[in-house]
């Protein structure tokens, strides 16, 4: 009696440690407004970006994770044409240290740290399923954009898509809502696989020069003006 007890605690125990280590699969899809759009590059720009899935994986192990993009593309999906795709790179977050270390490519490599935002959730009434999980919806809302999320109150795991979560449970689908002068968009990320992952481990990324938020942003923009200018030159030479 006394080992059955022990197995059914030892199996428990292992069951309940599986569950904070967890890999979880989102398609991504961008949903622009084209109802009002003059301009023609925009218009196929926002015409091509809708018609993009582009896939990511999120690594959970109790207080970390790390999501990041896959190099997955549909056979419908041409490449070549311009569009606007989710977010590239790496991204680790803690919520312990509240940590959030982004590793980017961008002309070079890059180590961006930050600290976690910090989102007031408002937990609303309305439920549903996913995935063959309960899930409860939770909204956000300011002068320019709009957040709704559905979590998994079983999965109290506080994470979610790109770097979005602290919520009592998983997100499994995400959906932020944003306006400008061409209409109202939204981007949605949606779990298709959650699964357990006992042997996981997560590794923050290393690999690059480390800077703050604010001096990435400054390098960007520098390195925009370059391109820019040698765009500038190149037509400018052919006008010669």
């Amino acid at each position: 009696m006394k080992q059955k007890l022990t197995l059914i605690f030892l199996l428990f125990f292992i069951f309940n440690y599986a569950q904070d280590k967890v890999v979880v699969e989102y398609s991504y899809k961008n949903s622009f407004d084209i109802s009002i759009v003059k301009d023609e590059h925009l218009l196929n720009l926002y015409k091509n970006s809708n018609e993009i899935i582009t896939y990511y994986t999120l690594f959970i192990d109790k207080n970390e994770a790390v999501f990041e993009d896959v190099q997955r593309v549909n056979n419908s999906q041409e490449m070549e044409k311009p569009a606007i795709s989710g977010p590239l790179g790496k991204t680790y977050l803690n919520l312990e240290t509240r940590e959030y270390i982004y590793e980017a490519d961008y002309n070079g490599k890059y180590i961006i740290k930050d600290l976690l935002n910090i989102v007031e959730w408002k937990i609303e009434r309305e439920r549903g399923t996913h995935l063959g999980y309960e899930t409860r919806k939770a909204t956000y809302k300011n002068d320019y954009l709009e957040y709704e999320a559905w979590f998994v109150p079983s999965l109290s795991l506080k994470f979610g898509p790109n770097g979005y979560g602290e919520l009592p449970g998983l997100i499994v689908k995400f959906t932020h809502y944003f306006n400008n002068k061409n209409g109202r968009h939204h981007r949605t990320f949606i779990a298709d696989k959650i699964s357990i992952e006992p042997q996981l481990k997560i590794l923050k990324p290393t690999k690059g020069k480390v800077v703050s938020q604010k001096e990435f942003n400054k390098i960007v923009e520098e390195q925009n003006k370059k391109f820019e200018e040698i765009k500038n030159n190149k037509v400018e030479t052919k006008i010669d």
